[in-house]
């Protein structure tokens, strides 16, 4: 992120927006600060209200620089209360506080209502299922993060966002029991999925997401007892 997107000439426009801060989380004098924040995963980004210190957006994982700028975006929108527009707009401002404490039970359930109330052409989409997927891994809900992933891929496909979706799908697919209904079928398509994204040459993603569709696939071909294939992914 730092090389690829986060060094990029163009955010040199938002520098009077925010004050910038990166957090080395390896370092033991950064451990309350770590805690404080629920750090789970790397890379995290935060933006932080400045009236009270509390996280008013959350993004887990990679990111492009347009993801980015709209996260911007969202950001300074969180800190000053939320967007207008409906149930769904409230729903997402409860949502995003309590993903970014880290609360991921309440967290999916207000995202899932802010889905439930949204218009077919919601702009905080991608974001919103990326988010619900995490809440959902985090509280090893496997079943409800497959769904989530299949259900919205026909909306996502072809962009950065269809691409985690794919990936983080198909990981939960994969930590299924094998007798789960519709278990097969539901990794096949996620499978096909992943590789889909992963051969749009065309598609501008993260590297962190690049990396991930590869995991996924990996497993899905070890899982399957295919050496051949995973050898083929890792390779």
């Amino acid at each position: 992120m730092r090389a690829f997107v986060l060094s990029d000439e163009s955010l040199t426009r938002h520098a009077g927006r925010f004050v910038w801060l990166e957090i080395d989380t390896e370092r033991k004098q950064n451990a309350p600060l770590r805690e404080q924040l629920a750090i789970s995963a790397l890379p995290t980004y935060y933006v932080l209200d400045p009236k009270d210190e509390r996280v008013a957006l959350r993004w887990t994982g990679g990111f492009t620089l347009a993801q980015f700028e709209r996260l911007l975006d969202d950001g300074e929108a969180a800190v000053a209360g939320g967007r207008a527009g409906g149930p769904a707009a409230a729903a997402l401002t409860r949502a995003d506080r309590a993903y970014g404490a880290g609360e991921y039970a309440a967290a999916a359930k207000a995202y899932e209502e802010a889905l439930a109330a949204a218009p077919t052409d919601w702009a905080p989409y991608p974001r919103v299922v990326e988010a619900l997927l995490f809440a959902h891994y985090q509280q090893e809900d496997y079943a409800a993060g497959a769904t989530l992933a299949d259900e919205a891929w026909p909306r996502l496909k072809g962009t950065p966002s269809g691409a985690a979706t794919a990936a983080y799908g198909l990981g939960a697919a994969l930590a299924l029991p094998d007798t789960t209904p519709g278990r097969a079928g539901l990794v096949a398509r996620l499978e096909a999925r992943a590789r889909e994204a992963l051969a749009d040459t065309a598609l501008a993603i993260a590297d962190d997401d690049r990396s991930g569709l590869y995991i996924s696939l990996l497993d899905a071909r070890q899982q399957a007892g295919d050496s051949l294939g995973a050898r083929a992914v890792a390779m």
